[in-house]
């Protein structure tokens, strides 16, 4: 076990949830954001017994419990989507808490967890909308796998996992893939721990979610994507995660510090260096994210490690951002946390080394984060930080432009004409401004169009439109008929255009 004294374990647990704690404080709360400007629109109309029986637009299956968790916090918190936000933080940081102290090796997944949530977060961006709540409790679902890692598997603990999958299940489906590959992986690693009732007891758990996923949890899409657009979403996925060459570098360190910690010799160890910093530089050559570099050396240590479930599971995760292929990085924070945690796990030697100073390094760390949060948020620039927080900033600031313009609009004499995006918001995977995100509206024209619609009085009149630009976008030779300002993303405006 852990050799952490308790108030250690609060300073490593601390630093753990440290890196996605600095960017929610920074950004939160959002406006709606994305999707949410559609969802909000039926859960006004709907009571917890409808969110539980009906899918809600543009969620593609079943999802009765994520649902009713957003219904609540929407209603209960005064028709703001503030609550959910929490929501997602809470589940989220709750994940990775789990997860440190499902591990011997804390002080490691201290440093571990802060790098890779810290300069990893754009996968994040979900805890700021309604959408995100379906998200954390599959995150949550992971870190508990680590559970069953680091100690016997009983029936009691493996029924704790399998409700835990099963409740994820109904956030996301994604759940109970992940929690049956996971299963295969323990009963291969350790075949005597799951004697004949834990074998029949997890063929009856097998047998049970195959069939909740045939009912009620399979994905009801309306076209099926193709293998190419499939490929397109995962890499997309992980090029948004990867979003600049400060990421990359932190990337490389993660593939660095996970080899370094491979059981094998120090000349092997070496050589496996010396192949996987190859392999980082033909992916940089190639253009392709290092992403994938770190998740092959996670895997290949799983493989030396013998936790064939650990090996199954980041294969598996790797490959979530494919069925959608939205290009969302939302997708890869799963991988992520299983390289994380595949990074600090059996790093015995790392662990002893960090013992006699990592406590001062942590606590100088969470101290130097509490002040620069605070600075930030009071709209002090500070050097360097200031210009990598700007991006999280601005589009929080959007959402809020978004709500303040359809407000100005449904009580103006414009209130039947509908506002037309001057750019389009498609998904990463078919846009050129998912990374630069300086014109990008916070969500899309079918969204503002549905939400516009829920708050004007009548129906819009056919032909009468209003153009709406974010970044400072401008109509040539049109003034602008409405103006907000904001100090890191740049004005909106609202432009009635030209006669044809």
């Amino acid at each position: 076990m852990s050799d952490l004294s308790l108030v250690q374990k609060i300073l490593y647990g601390v630093l753990v949830i440290l890196g996605i704690s600095f960017w929610f404080g920074l950004g939160f709360p959002f406006a709606n954001h994305n999707e949410s400007f559609v969802i909000v629109t039926q859960l006004e109309k709907m009571d917890l017994g409808d969110v539980l029986t009906n899918r809600v637009y543009p969620v593609a299956n079943y999802r009765p419990l994520g649902q009713a968790v957003a219904w609540l916090g929407y209603t209960l918190g005064g028709r703001s989507g503030a609550s959910v936000q929490l929501f997602n933080y809470v589940v989220a940081a709750l994940a990775w808490l789990v997860l440190f102290f499902a591990l011997r090796e804390r002080r490691v997944m201290g440093f571990a967890a802060l790098l890779s949530g810290g300069v990893l977060f754009s996968g994040y961006i979900y805890l700021f909308h309604l959408h995100g709540v379906f998200y954390s409790p599959l995150l949550l679902l992971v870190a508990m796998l680590f559970m069953l890692e680091t100690k016997t598997i009983t029936a009691g603990r493996l029924w704790v996992v399998t409700l835990t999958a099963l409740v994820a299940a109904f956030f996301h489906p994604y759940a109970l893939p992940v929690f049956l590959a996971a299963l295969v992986g323990f009963v291969l690693e350790r075949p005597r721990e799951f004697g004949a009732f834990r074998r029949m007891l997890g063929g009856t758990i097998v047998g049970a979610l195959a069939l909740i996923v045939v009912l009620v949890i399979v994905p009801r899409h309306e076209s099926l994507m193709t293998t190419r657009e499939m490929l397109e979403g995962i890499v997309t996925s992980y090029r948004m995660v990867e979003v600049n060459s400060i990421v990359s570098a932190a990337v490389t360190l993660l593939v660095v510090l996970t080899v370094w910690s491979f059981p094998i010799t120090s000349t092997n160890r070496w050589i496996a260096l010396g192949a996987a910093l190859a392999c980082v530089v033909v992916a940089y050559i190639l253009g392709v994210p290092i992403m994938f570099v770190w998740i092959g050396v996670s895997l290949v240590k799983a493989i030396l490690l013998k936790k064939w479930w650990l090996g199954i599971v980041i294969a598996g995760t790797a490959l979530l951002p494919g069925p959608a292929a939205t290009g969302s990085p939302t997708y890869a924070i799963f991988v992520i946390m299983a390289c994380t945690g595949a990074l600090a796990l059996s790093w015995r030697g790392a662990e002893e080394k960090i013992s006699p100073w990592g406590d001062w390094i942590a606590g100088l760390t969470m101290v130097s984060a509490v002040c620069l949060l605070i600075l930030l948020r009071s709209g002090v620039q500070v050097p360097v930080l200031s210009r990598v927080a700007q991006p999280i900033i601005a589009e929080r600031e959007k959402t809020f432009q978004m709500e303040e313009i359809v407000n100005w609009l449904v009580h103006s004499e414009y209130a039947r004409y509908e506002p037309v995006l001057i750019r389009r918001s498609d998904n990463p995977r078919g846009a050129s401004d998912a990374v630069d995100r300086t014109h990008r509206p916070p969500t899309d024209q079918e969204y503002l169009s549905k939400y516009t619609g829920s708050r004007r009085q009548g129906d819009a009149q056919p032909g009468k439109t209003l153009l709406v630009g974010f970044g400072g976008d401008e109509v040539p030779g049109e003034t602008a008929l409405f103006t907000v300002e904001s100090s890191q993303a740049g004005p909106a405006r609202v432009f009635l255009p030209p006669p044809k």
